[in-house]
């Protein structure tokens, strides 16, 4: 943990000489209830999720905090997430950044906590940006410690002012072990109208040598209207996933409905943050936490 406060107080030093710049932001807040089936079984989960890049000048931090709970049948699965990234940019196409990262899954006690931390260069063309990233993760369940060493890609192009692809992936190989986790995920929107919007993906993740993989097919809707005088993404997400085990395979599906507030400028935001689909925009700093985006957390 102390490498991500690290990361906080480097992200707020490289802001102080930037204090007398223009701030601008891009800032939506979203919160979401989904539906889960597993092999006929069910469970209901809420999230409350928020992402943020500010800009000083050639500063840009981004900074994501989320929440999950799932209920089922008197037992809770609690999932938070944090990140903070800041980065310089030397030219309107390049940059260079740090980020820390930390998720935790909290079951009935047991406690899986990812503390990722590392590097990444950015850059941007016209209607296409990129970001890659090397790092690692040290990884803590129920007292076992290991660490993981991490490289990953982001991709994005804005076709159009109404559509956009994207593509992302990370792979962390375990240390002392032949094993690596792997996520990797494609997606795209279409604006199909000034407020209607539709969006799919697909994502699948995998753990080498333990015969444990999930893949999830993903497609939603959204729609941006304006509620008191503030904009407002309405949305819904329909995912179909297939995952096996050294226990046997299973199937499930996942209904999500949403609301997200866009504040600053965050107009052109494509995906709402509690989707499966917005994790593959989004992408994942470690190839085990992808399996939390599997389920949209």
């Amino acid at each position: 943990m102390s490498r991500i406060l690290t990361v906080a107080l480097c992200g707020l030093s490289w802001a102080v000489p930037a204090g007398a710049q223009q701030l601008d932001h891009s800032t939506a807040i979203g919160l979401g209830y989904s539906h889960l089936s597993l092999d006929g079984e069910g469970a209901n989960a809420y999230s409350l999720e928020g992402e943020s890049i500010l800009r000083f000048g050639q500063i840009e931090t981004g900074v994501d905090l989320g929440f999950n709970r799932l209920n089922e049948d008197g037992s809770r699965v609690d999932q938070t997430s944090v990140e903070i990234a800041p980065s310089y940019w030397f030219t309107p196409g390049f940059g260079i950044g740090v980020y820390g990262a930390r998720d935790t899954l909290d079951f009935e006690g047991t406690d899986l906590t990812l503390n990722s931390y590392g590097v990444e260069a950015q850059v941007r063309a016209a209607a296409m940006s990129g970001t890659l990233f090397v790092g690692e993760t040290d990884v803590d369940l129920l007292g076992l410690d290991a660490t993981t060493k991490d490289v990953g890609l982001r991709v994005r192009a804005d076709l159009t002012p109404q559509a956009s692809v994207w593509g992302s992936m990370v792979r962390s190989d375990i240390e002392d072990t032949d094993s690596d986790a792997r996520t990797w995920g494609i997606g795209g929107s279409l604006m199909v109208n000034d407020g209607f919007s539709t969006f799919a993906s697909y994502q699948s993740s995998e753990i080498d040598g333990t015969g444990g993989d999930v893949n999830v097919a993903a497609i939603g809707m959204s729609w941006t209207t304006f509620v008191g005088g503030q904009e407002v993404m309405l949305s819904g997400e329909y995912a179909s996933a297939s995952g096996s085990s050294m226990l046997g395979s299973s199937d499930g599906n996942r209904v999500s409905l949403g609301a997200t507030i866009l504040l600053g400028d965050a107009q052109q935001k494509r995906t709402p943050a509690h989707t499966v689909t917005h994790n593959t925009l989004r992408g994942e700093r470690n190839g085990l936490s992808g399996l939390f985006g599997s389920f949209g957390f």
